[in-house]
């Protein structure tokens, strides 16, 4: 297996840059509201529900890889973020993380090394050309 994953990640400000740690990056958006003025903006579509799951290669918390950084700040709160994988071709989007996940949660390594941690978002992600 390669540490060099398909996918593009910096997590913070200015940030760090976890793309030699990741596998893969996937989004989910949030399914849209049937019932009027659920929103603040009255919007049919969430801000919130909005996520990115990310699967990295666990190295027994080795200074300078994500299952390092994600146990350092565990719970930090509007973390900002930069992400984009190889379906996005050069388009990357940011966001803010609400908070960091223990990794420990639900992103127990598996046989392969590697394990998923789901970022919840603040807002729906924007779209941005390249990295900042």
């Amino acid at each position: 297996m390669t540490l060099i994953g398909p996918a593009y990640l910096r997590l913070g400000s200015p940030g760090t840059v976890f793309s030699d740690d990741l596998t893969a990056i996937t989004q989910t958006a949030p399914a849209p509201v049937v019932l009027p003025g659920i929103n603040r903006d009255f919007s049919d579509t969430p801000k919130r529900g909005h996520a990115v799951t990310i699967t990295g290669v666990q190295r027994d918390l080795t200074a300078g890889t994500l299952w390092r950084y994600l146990w350092d700040n565990v719970g930090d709160e509007d973390v900002a973020i930069l992400w984009s994988s190889l379906a996005d071709g050069d388009v990357y989007f940011q966001g803010v993380v609400t908070s960091l996940p223990d990794p420990s949660v639900g992103g127990q390594a598996n046989q392969h090394g590697t394990f998923d941690v789901t970022l919840t978002l603040v807002s729906r992600p924007t779209i941005v050309a390249a990295p900042a």
